[in-house]
């Protein structure tokens, strides 16, 4: 029977970013502290649009931040390709 730890290490970790398709444009979520500094860092700004828990992306910017969430470490969870971009789940 496997340990407490063993059992953790073969847990998928969750994600840390949510991703949103709603047609025209993109919901990102950050889900954990992780994401929500990372947002801090690198994306929060006067002009982000915040609606439902997460911040609105247009298509034509969303796979560089994805690129540069995931580069980082950050896990991305997606469901389905939308306007030419494939987003693959993790």
């Amino acid at each position: 029977m496997p340990t407490h730890r063993q059992y953790q290490e073969q847990a998928p970790r969750k994600p840390d970013v949510l991703v949103y398709n709603h047609g025209s444009i993109f919901t990102v979520v950050p889900y954990t502290t992780v994401a929500c500094e990372w947002v801090e860092e690198h994306v929060q700004n006067e002009e982000t649009q915040w609606w439902g828990g997460g911040f609105c992306v247009e298509p034509r910017y969303l796979e560089n931040l994805l690129h540069g969430m995931a580069e980082d470490g950050l896990r991305i969870r997606t469901q389905r390709e939308t306007n030419g971009i494939f987003l693959r789940q993790s």
